[in-house]
Parts: C-alpha cells; structure tokens; sequence
C-alpha cells in the first residue's frame, strides 16, 4: 500500500493500516514512499507517485504521462533541480521542497491552496 493510500485509509474509522496483531502491513518497498498527515498538509518524499496524490486528493494535476512522481513535476516546473524552500503550486496544490536527498527531491510539504 502506498504511503498516500496508506494515509487516506487510515482516515477511515476503524482502519488503522495495521494487521490483527499490530504488525504494518505495509510493504517494505512502500515504507520509503510514506506520507504523513499534519494538521493543514503532507509530508512525502519525491518518490511518490503522482496517481495517488491524485487520488487521495481528488485533483487532477494534468501534467503528462511522462510525469510519474512528485520529483518528476518538480524537475519539470522548476527546469532544474530543486533546492531547499523552492515551491510550485499545480492545480491548487502546493509542493515545497524541504530538503534533498542524492540531488533529488526528499521531503515535500503538500497542501492545498486557495486563490
């Protein structure tokens, strides 16, 4: 289960993303991808795909097939590596660089924005 999924069906009473007896039933592979949830925002890494932000957030960003995860439209937009602090919003979501990780994009605040 992807880390948006993950976050989406953890939002649904009585789930919890755990099996009966505790253990996360999350695949190792998917773990990296993890995605945690804060009061206005996620927190993801630049690994995430793209088609489940999509559908855990019910907003199309119409960007391409080309553009598989959140590192993927950061290259495209900024037309460079990204850096710390640097920002684009698509389609009413915003993506914020926290930081870098092998000169990709690791950690990525993502929230909703009003125009």
């Amino acid at each position: 289960m992807n880390g948006f999924i993950k976050k989406a069906v953890s939002m649904i009473p009585g789930v919890s993303g755990k099996d009966d007896v505790g253990n996360d039933n999350v695949a190792p592979s998917d773990k990296r991808r993890s995605t945690s949830w804060s009061v206005d925002h996620w927190v993801s890494n630049g690994s995430a795909k793209l088609t489940d932000l999509q559908a855990m957030t019910g907003i199309n960003l119409d960007v391409g097939s080309e553009i598989k995860t959140i590192d993927d439209l950061l290259l495209k937009e900024l037309k460079r590596i990204p850096n710390p602090g640097d920002e684009i919003v698509v389609n009413g979501l915003s993506f914020l660089v926290l930081n870098i990780k092998k000169f990709r994009a690791g950690d990525i605040q993502i929230r909703f924005v009003t125009t």
